[in-house]
């Protein structure tokens, strides 16, 4: 993995760093980045209640009645673009939004509720 002096300088400022380039490391070594989960954390309905099997790490009932959903993020992925590379999304995405940016992209918006240190 590799860091730009500006992005060492700042993470070598903070208490532990070193245990933060540490975790960057390892996420990155386990392909957790964003876009990395494939499964959905949203059901269509109760999968307890419509027969859909129940286990960890697996989509539940994905039977959405106005289509297929694609997962663009999840809590606990890391970052990869360049500015905000290696950052964890973190809380609850409360807020989110999308627009047309040209005729090739959309913009995804999202705000979420993350709290503690």
């Amino acid at each position: 993995m590799t860091m730009d002096d500006n992005t060492l300088k700042i993470l070598s400022t903070m208490a532990g760093y070193e245990a933060v380039i540490s975790g960057l490391q390892q996420y990155k070594a386990e392909g957790i980045t964003v876009g990395s989960t494939t499964q959905l954390a949203c059901e269509a309905s109760d999968a307890a209640v419509s027969g859909a099997p129940i286990e960890d790490g697996l989509s539940g009932d994905v039977d959405f009645p106005h289509g297929n959903i694609k997962v663009v993020a999840t809590g606990g992925e890391r970052s990869v673009c360049d500015d905000t590379y290696g950052l964890k999304i973190t809380g609850t995405p409360d807020g989110i939004g999308a627009y047309l940016v040209d005729d090739k992209t959309v913009r995804v918006v999202v705000q979420s509720e993350g709290y503690g240190p």
